[in-house]
């Protein structure tokens, strides 16, 4: 299946629900409507399953989950996991497994993609430009410009930065939920005033521009970086690949899937887990030892915010826990758990579809 099309497909049932599903690409009863716990989870096992790290080849066997033990692709729904049986070389047999070392947490998102740990990319290109008057046309990742830091004038060294927009940007809070030792802080999370006074040790200055709500950090995973003068529009044709799902993406949701089910394994699930921890902080001193039943689940449920910190998931985890209410202001349970659907697509259905609750 196109991955343009897996992505879309995704991105519909996770944002809007009970909508149309391609029968092309799946088979229900009645294509022009699908059920949203069933399907979410037969996209995502067809990812499990089918999907390949694009351009990815020659890797060693997989040695993560290779005892036999886990019978699930996990699939979320929005009000709890559900585990969707498939084959028990889901992921036996799939060539990936965590970047390894300390080091490759840096570099995760900095240079490697469709990387051993690539489950599912989604593919962006620097070599098509566009503007604000055709999105359509461009084929770089618009995100990541409106990401950038807001008049950004960086080093000829280490990695350049391009100016953005200065949105999305992480709070204070998200910092200070890591562990000063966590590798994953400083990967994910661009302090700005740090960078500044880094570089300017070293006699380089570095100025930057305050967007809406400075906070003084920035989302480092996605942030644009200097290419060819040549290239079109930098802030939006940038080729930054979205890592919709990684490895260490699939170990969590293994972990939480363990000690979930009916029969929990919680000695499976705290292994999955320290294995992503063990890289963060290159030992196992920080090893999840003893942990069990709900403990776990929320040890879980914070690793997956610091592991994925910056990639689009949280949102989604608070709302499939039932704990979004408790992290955003002003959420409405029955309402914010899923964006309305546009008009004039609700018109092109003949007023068939119906509009998602509360709006």
């Amino acid at each position: 299946m196109d991955e343009v099309i897996i992505n879309n497909n995704y991105s519909l049932v996770e944002n809007f629900a009970d909508l149309f599903e391609n029968d092309t690409t799946f088979e229900f009863e009645n294509p022009s409507h699908v059920d949203f716990d069933t399907d979410i989870i037969e996209i995502e096992d067809h990812i499990l399953l089918n999907g390949k790290p694009v351009l990815y080849e020659s890797v060693a066997p997989l040695d993560g989950l290779t005892s036999g033990t886990i019978y699930y692709a996990i699939a979320v729904d929005y009000s709890h996991i559900k585990l969707a049986a498939t084959k028990q070389d889901v992921i036996d047999n799939r060539p990936i497994d965590l970047t390894s070392g300390v080091a490759s947490v840096h570099t995760l998102f900095a240079q490697y993609e469709n990387s051993q740990e690539s489950v599912f990319e989604v593919q962006y290109s620097d070599m098509e430009g566009g503007g604000f008057g055709c999105f359509a046309c461009v084929e770089g990742n618009i995100a990541v410009g409106f990401s950038g830091i807001r008049k950004y004038v960086g080093s000829p060294f280490g990695p350049r930065f391009e100016s953005g927009y200065s949105f999305n940007i992480p709070t204070q809070e998200a910092y200070d939920s890591y562990n000063e030792l966590d590798t994953r802080r400083d990967t994910s999370i661009l302090d700005i005033e740090k960078w500044v006074e880094q570089w300017g040790s070293l006699g380089i200055t570095i100025s930057y521009g305050e967007g809406y709500e400075h906070t003084g950090f920035f989302n480092r995973k996605y942030l644009p970086r200097k290419r060819d003068a040549n290239i079109p529009d930098p802030n939006l044709t940038n080729p930054n690949n979205y890592r919709a799902i990684r490895y260490a993406d699939v170990l969590l949701m293994a972990a939480e899937a363990h000690n979930k089910k009916s029969n929990p394994n919680p000695s499976i699930a705290r292994d999955y887990l320290n294995q992503v921890r063990e890289r963060a902080f290159g030992n196992s001193d920080f090893n999840v030892t003893s942990l069990s039943g709900n403990a776990l689940n929320q040890t879980i449920f914070n690793e997956r915010r610091l592991e994925l910190m910056g990639e689009g998931h949280r949102f989604f985890d608070l709302v499939r826990t039932e704990q979004a209410k408790n992290f955003i202001t002003g959420f409405q349970e029955g309402k914010h758990e899923l964006f309305p659907i546009p008009v004039v697509e609700i018109e092109l259905t003949g007023n068939n579809w119906e509009q998602n609750p509360g709006y």
